[in-house]
């Protein structure tokens, strides 16, 4: 079967997804803007043109846990699973994109669930890549080893899960670990294209382990 995605038109107060739908769909907002309805007697959260919803469903393959109502003359983009696994291997920003929401709401869902039970405390501090320098160094070696001679900046083969790969890091922490060197400036990431900026700094990234 084809990927494909599909541009949906919807009118005030029309039902876009239905609360336990199974339909795998991710739905990017175009236009309008989509009032998601986890809890009855909840207010429901407002999303606008940009942002994203139903991965819970498309990705994990679970019942829709919400209902999306269209808040006005709206517009989703439907992309179905076949053409979401295609955007992940090939798109790094997308799939950058798609790893915040889901880092967002496992978040937001935790806060939530912690404060029904208890008043809620200064976090911890967030995880982050830097606390990890092995696999910081794995990454670098992994970018190091694929980017194409020639002057700086080089451009690097391949999209973030080829790295993640041949680095053997879970694609979550070689996020977090490539949002960190993007963070330090020694890569750059402009229209989809990884570029070492300071191969110097990266290869002395790349011999640390702790």
């Amino acid at each position: 079967m084809k990927p494909e995605e599909i541009e949906r038109r919807f009118a005030k107060g029309e039902t876009i997804v239905e609360r336990g739908s199974t339909e795998r769909m991710l739905y990017v907002v175009r236009g309008g803007n989509v009032l998601i309805h986890v809890n009855e007697g909840q207010a429901p959260y407002l999303l606008g043109p940009g942002d994203i919803f139903g991965e819970a469903t498309s990705i994990l393959a679970r019942p829709s846990p919400f209902r999306a109502q269209a808040e006005g003359d709206t517009c989703v983009l439907e992309i179905d699973v076949a053409l979401l696994n295609v955007l992940i291997r090939e798109n790094t920003e997308f799939a950058f994109r798609l790893i915040q929401v889901l880092a967002e709401r496992i978040g937001h869902a935790r806060e939530e669930a912690v404060a029904e039970v208890v008043p809620l405390e200064p976090e911890p501090p967030r995880e982050s890549a830097s606390q990890d320098p092995r696999a910081l160094a794995t990454l670098a070696r992994a970018i190091l080893e694929r980017r194409i001679p020639g002057e700086v900046p080089t451009p690097v083969k391949g999209k973030l899960m080829d790295l993640a790969v041949a680095a053997k890091l879970p694609i979550k922490p070689a996020y977090l670990c490539l949002q960190e060197l993007l963070d330090r400036r020694l890569v750059g990431l402009v229209d989809d294209q990884l570029t070492v900026l300071e191969p110097d700094e990266l290869a002395l990234v790349s011999q640390r382990s702790g």
